[in-house]
């Protein structure tokens, strides 16, 4: 499931994609998705020229957010021991 969200969210981040929240699939003109084929050697990535994914943004929520989360734990530890004095 992660590899098939990284999939699409790398597809998202391509020139002329877009994500069609309804319809929960990318959309893209045929002359980009003809470009990216040309470009790209990745049977992988196409097959989402017609295919759905519900999971999508809930998995972009579940996915995105630990990187937050390890960033927010990271500031707060790199705040705590920043400002601790240490007495001897």
């Amino acid at each position: 499931m992660k590899k098939a969200y990284r999939s699409v969210k790398d597809l998202v981040a391509e020139s002329g994609f877009g994500w069609d929240k309804e319809r929960m699939m990318l959309h893209a003109p045929p002359s980009v998705w003809a470009s990216f084929a040309a470009r790209e050697n990745s049977k992988d990535a196409l097959h989402w020229q017609d295919r759905s994914f519900p999971y999508y943004d809930a998995l972009a929520q579940l996915y995105d957010s630990e990187t937050h989360i390890v960033l927010s734990i990271s500031d707060s530890l790199f705040f705590f021991f920043e400002n601790m004095v240490i007495k001897f």
